[in-house]
């Protein structure tokens, strides 16, 4: 595997000073230049590689990189989509789980993406490593933290007891 430097993008604007992910425009799109397209008439050239992004959007991605009219500064674990796969996504396998198959599922295609922000000049991969199963408290708190209760009593014992939830299941995960 060659090292690959991503290209120069022209310009110093606050639009240059960031990216944004081909996970909103990837699925409308057939082609790699149109997804490209579609973000640079937004005035944004650094892109994140979307977890939806198919191996038929990569050839035309990179020819739009390698004409300088775009910059890729990460890619989303799992990218592009593995051929096995119906759908991308970010949990698609997970690192952190109990079943060995799923695992080494994700150990490989976690591998298969790294190699690709390699090919691409990306200098970050974006993962999700699991999740706990626990009730579901989160939806409350965002609820409380929106009526203005965030700093409240009950706000802290309904977050403190999600935290405690998570702790005592979190061990098996890892």
């Amino acid at each position: 595997m060659t090292e690959t430097a991503a290209p120069t993008v022209q310009g110093d604007t606050m639009r240059d000073r960031f990216a944004i992910s081909t996970h909103w425009n990837a699925s409308r799109h057939k082609t790699g230049e149109g997804i490209v397209d579609e973000i640079l008439e937004l005035g944004i050239r650094r892109l994140e590689l979307g977890y939806d992004l198919r191996s038929y959007h990569v050839d035309g991605i990179k020819r739009k990189q390698d004409a300088g009219e775009v910059r890729i500064d990460s890619v989303h674990n799992y990218c592009p989509v593995p051929p096995e796969a119906t759908r991308g996504g970010p949990e698609l396998y997970t690192l952190a789980v109990g079943h060995w198959q799923i695992h080494e599922a994700a150990i490989m295609s976690t591998t298969q993406t790294i190699q690709f922000a390699a090919e691409m000049g990306a200098k970050l991969v974006v993962m999700h490593c699991g999740n706990v199963a626990i009730r579901p408290l989160t939806p409350k708190l965002v609820a409380m933290s929106d009526q203005g209760e965030r700093y409240t009593n009950a706000y802290e014992k309904l977050k403190l007891k999600l935290i405690t939830q998570r702790e005592k299941k979190v061990t098996a995960q890892l």
